[in-house]
């Protein structure tokens, strides 16, 4: 594959994306939905090119949402898993790469615990590359997917209020939510423990609470309900935490997105993995959210 001029050659991040560049991928992707629900899940978009899954994380959900996404473009794709492959046995990261390049493979979909690892490949071969997850840096596809069923929900993202709510911190998704959303033109506010924020957040231009009690007195998060909840901001986003430290105090916050008497028309997105523990029943099963139902990433 080549370069387009409109998006460049890779997708390893929204920081440096333009709205346009976002808008065009969003709606690019729309139509390409509805093949989901066909009874032949198949269209030749990407017949003939070669895409190989390179996953140096363990993943489910994106490593298979990806194969099943490329599978229904036609593309022959090739799963390479580091635990498998000469990685093990001390490759480097584009050693790898530039073999797979040499059997004339057209995308790497490169999933990393480096930040910065998809950038730094997409510079070192001339294959397209796109970013699954590198580090604590950005998730991109999983944000544009977000992005997506948002725009859906509510058939705009500018003017909106948007809460990421939980460990911002150390969550890739919720960076590329940031700056997706505000390049889009919503109102973003984040919510959690301090600890749990990365330092100068405010710069970005989002309003940062460290409590729920804080945010529902500026009328941005939350109205004083005995199961609290989040009901003014129409989006609401929680991201998992990394290791069981904050349990109990994450635990809190999710518990104001119980059903309750939420207002009509919010939407609840987590990307919470199913563990009982985390997270609130009715949340998880709630009509407002949305968590199975969103089309495979992009």
């Amino acid at each position: 594959m080549t370069a387009s001029p409109t998006l460049g050659k890779d997708l390893t991040g929204l920081e440096h994306m333009t709205p346009e560049q976002i808008r065009l991928i969003l709606d690019t992707a729309e139509p390409f939905k509805e093949v989901s629900e066909r009874p032949i899940k198949k269209v030749p978009a990407l017949r003939g090119k070669t895409i190989v899954n390179l996953f140096f994380e363990a993943s489910t959900r994106t490593r298979i949402s990806f194969e099943f996404a490329e599978k229904r473009l036609s593309a022959d794709t090739v799963n390479v898993a580091a635990s498998g492959s000469s990685v093990s046995k001390g490759e480097t990261l584009v050693d790898t790469a530039r073999n797979l390049e040499a059997m004339r493979i057209d995308m790497v979909v490169i999933r990393h615990p480096s930040s910065g690892a998809a950038e730094f490949l997409g510079n070192r071969i001339d294959s397209n590359v796109i970013n699954a997850g590198d580090g604590k840096h950005e998730h991109p596809t999983q944000a544009l997917l977000d992005l997506l069923t948002i725009r859906d929900k509510h058939g705009k993202i500018e003017g909106l209020k948007v809460c990421l709510v939980g460990d911002v911190l150390h969550s890739r998704v919720a960076r590329s939510n940031l700056w997706g959303l505000t390049k889009l033109g919503a109102e973003v506010a984040v919510c959690g423990p301090w600890t749990l924020m990365p330092r100068g957040i405010e710069e970005l231009g989002v309003k940062v609470f460290g409590r729920i009690e804080e945010a529902k007195l500026q009328r941005h998060a939350v109205r004083p309900y005995d199961d609290r909840e989040l009901a003014d901001s129409d989006t609401k986003k929680a991201t998992p935490v990394s290791g069981g430290r904050y349990h109990f105090r994450l635990q809190a916050s999710l518990s104001g997105l119980d059903e309750g008497d939420r207002t009509k028309g919010d939407l609840g997105i987590h990307s919470i993995h199913r563990k009982r523990a985390l997270g609130s029943a009715p949340f998880r099963r709630g009509r407002h959210r949305s968590t199975w139902n969103t089309p495979s990433r992009l």
